[in-house]
C-alpha cells in the first residue's frame, strides 16, 4: 500500500531539500524532521495496548501503551543513516539493523556489501529507511531478504520516489506498506529522480 504524505508543509520541506543552497547541517536537519513526519505517519495505526499505570492520586489509569521492542529500523546504507536519528527520536526502544547496498552505475542493479540480519524475524515489524526511492531495485532486493528471514510485516519510509519505483514496489514486493514524502515525476535516463534531491547522501555528508 502507498501512502504519500500529501500536506503543504511537507512539500515545503522537501522543497527545501531540492534547493542547491541549502547547506550540509540544514539538509541533515530537515531530513531528520521529513524521518519523524513519516515515522510517526507509519507507527499511528500500529496495535496499542491498555496497561494499568499507577496514577498520582494513588489510583490507577488505563494507558495506551506501544511495544517499541517488536520495530526494526533499517536503513540502507549510506544515505539511510540521515533519516535513522529521526526515526529513534519517536522510537527510541526500537532495534536498529543496518543493510550495505549500492547501486551499480551501469546496471542500476544493487549490489550487496552489508548483511547481518538475524536468522528470524518472526513477529518483527521492519521499517526500511532510505531517502531515495528511484528504480526500487535497492529496496525490493531489501523487501526479499527481510522475507527470507521470516519477517512479515515490513514497512519503508522515503523521502521521495518515483513513479517507476513505485510501481516496481507495488509489483515485486507487494503487501508492503510505503510512506512516501513526496511522488515526483519521473527517471531520467541514468536512473536518478526528476526533480529529485541531489545525491542525497552526498548532501547529508558533506561528500
Amino acid at each position: 500500500m502507498i501512502n504519500i504524505v500529501d500536506n503543504k508543509f511537507m512539500t515545503s520541506l522537501v522543497d527545501q531539500l531540492r534547493h542547491t543552497g541549502t547547506e550540509p547541517a540544514e539538509f541533515y536537519r530537515i531530513t531528520l524532521l521529513i524521518a519523524q513526519l513519516l515515522t510517526y505517519e507509519a507507527i499511528k495505526g500500529e496495535e496499542y495496548e491498555n496497561k494499568d499505570i499507577p496514577m498520582w492520586t494513588g489510583d490507577t489509569y488505563s494507558a495506551t501503551v506501544f511495544d517499541q521492542k517488536k520495530i526494526v529500523i533499517m536503513p540502507i546504507l549510506r544515505a539511510g543513516i540521515g533519516m535513522l536519528d529521526g526515526a529513534r527520536h519517536l522510537l527510541p526502544a526500537a532495534q536498529v539493523q543496518i543493510l550495505g547496498m549500492f547501486r551499480n552505475e551501469s546496471t542500476l542493479e544493487p549490489v550487496w556489501y552489508y548483511n547481518k540480519l538475524p536468522a528470524d524475524m518472526s513477529g518483527q515489524h521492519a521499517i526500511l529507511i532510505d531517502p531515495m526511492l528511484a528504480t526500487g531495485g535497492t529496496l525490493v532486493d531489501a523487501v526479499l531478504e527481510l522475507k527470507k528471514h521470516n519477517c512479515e510485516k515490513i514497512t519503508i519510509l522515503a523521502i521521495v520516489a518515483s513513479p517507476e519505483g513505485i510501481n516496481r514496489l507495488k509489483k515485486e514486493a507487494p503487501n508492503v506498506r510505503v510512506f512516501v514524502a513526496v511522488k515526483d515525476d519521473h527517471l531520467n535516463e541514468n536512473g536518478y529522480i526528476l526533480p529529485g534531491l541531489g545525491d542525497a547522501g552526498d548532501r547529508i555528508f558533506n561528500t
